[in-house]
């Protein structure tokens, strides 16, 4: 890299440092991209299908009137990635699926 576009990318990684350094301040930019992300990661997990443009869509309307989360199993998909077993179970299973 040279010149404007060198500039920028060091501009952007001290950025990202001064973050990193300060709690306040990471904690303040993972809540706004998880705002931002919300969408996505939620028709990631609850749609049975990926295609592209999906992100696009996702940032046009919300999802969860969509497809319908209830209280139940939005517990449910939090259980299984906080529970380590469940974790465990569901990384194995997806593994032997993807190795078959």
């Amino acid at each position: 890299m040279q010149g404007q576009e060198k500039t920028a990318f060091l501009q952007a990684i001290a950025d990202y440092s001064r973050v990193l350094g300060d709690n306040d301040a990471y904690l303040k930019v993972w809540a706004e991209f998880c705002k931002k992300e919300k969408n996505i990661a939620l028709l990631r997990q609850y749609l049975p299908f990926h295609f592209r443009g999906m992100r696009r869509i996702s940032r046009m309307f919300n999802p969860e009137p969509f497809l319908m989360f209830t209280r139940y199993n939005k517990r449910v998909k939090l259980n299984t990635i906080r529970c380590e077993s469940h974790l465990e179970l569901l990384q194995a299973v997806l593994a032997e699926e993807f190795d078959s």
